[in-house]
């Protein structure tokens, strides 16, 4: 049996049980297809469809296999993977990055380095500011992305983004109509916010307390369960990474950020200075990527 059989079964299952749409997709001819699963369905011992009214219905014993060739090309997904680390690291091109920021972790390491930086193997860290410089320094992190870096002799810092922190309005709220919020007029306002081991989390959270703001609820929930409120009537905290990082908003909410001075987070990428020959060069094209991607966000391909 051909891991590839398991794969076009799997292809077959995905497109509705109709082998001429997955032979499209797979771009191979249909007879060929027909005949690698009839030859999957030999070598198992059972067949794995039934035909009701001239169409393919998925049966117990396909259940079962595709349950399983799930699980097995998820392994060797994974054993490629691990091959491509370990032969990374032995070439030297493995880094490790931390972040006091989950959101600008996840956008740097999915959008900005394994699309434009192939043959990297990425580690990413996240905790608070203090213990990603401990990272730093004791050399579990090689390089870090901070909002509020401590000075130290051993440590150099470029300056990476400005983010401006806001919030999504649904389009129902009065709000919405203004160019920009005064973080004062939140109060009153039903509000999510993510709830981690954010740096943004916790100057939102200074800041509601700075200003004395009032929220007359407050919902706070993980990265991953933000699309299942957006279309909520409640205030999202946010940020002008966020739009670019998370998911695209509704077309019934807009994102205004406070015209407040302080509604501000700069983010320095640091590493050591011993590590600078083969550190800056992976900084400085981050920030090249960085550059082309909101290029490309502000004018988008006609």
């Amino acid at each position: 049996m051909q891991l590839l059989w398991l794969e076009q079964f799997m292809a077959v299952v995905k497109n509705n049980n109709n082998v001429s749409m997955a032979a499209k997709q797979l771009y191979i001819a249909q007879p060929s297809l027909s005949k690698n699963i009839a030859k999957l369905e030999d070598a198992l011992g059972c067949k794995l469809f039934d035909k009701e009214r001239n169409r393919l219905k998925l049966n117990r014993n396909g259940e079962i296999v595709l349950a399983c060739a799930e699980e097995i090309t998820a392994s060797m997904d994974q054993m490629y993977h691990a091959l491509e680390e370990q032969n990374a690291r032995l070439l030297g091109r493995h880094i490790t990055m931390g972040f006091d920021s989950i959101v600008l972790g996840n956008h740097i390491t999915k959008n900005l380095f394994y699309e434009k930086m192939l043959g990297y193997s990425v580690e990413q860290v996240n905790d608070t500011t203090e213990k990603v410089l401990q990272f730093l320094l004791d050399g579990t992190v090689d390089l870090a992305f901070l909002s509020d870096p401590a000075i130290n002799k051993d440590i150099e810092q470029l300056y990476f983004l400005g983010v401006k922190l806001g919030v999504s309005v649904p389009l129902s709220n009065p709000l919405s109509q203004r160019e920009s919020l005064r973080l004062q007029e939140l109060n009153g306002q039903k509000f999510i916010r993510i709830n981690s081991q954010d740096s943004f989390f916790e100057v939102s959270t200074a800041l509601l307390k700075k200003y004395k703001i009032k929220i007359r609820e407050e919902y706070r929930i993980a990265p991953s369960g933000l699309g299942a409120v957006i279309e909520s009537d409640y205030l999202i905290f946010s940020s002008s990474l966020y739009p670019v990082t998370l998911f695209d908003y509704s077309k019934n909410r807009r994102i205004l950020f406070f015209s407040d001075s302080d509604a501000f987070v700069n983010i320095y990428m640091c590493y050591k200075k011993s590590n600078r020959a083969r550190i800056l060069p992976v900084a400085n094209q981050i920030i090249r990527n960085y550059d082309a991607l909101m290029h490309k966000i502000r004018r988008p391909e006609k």
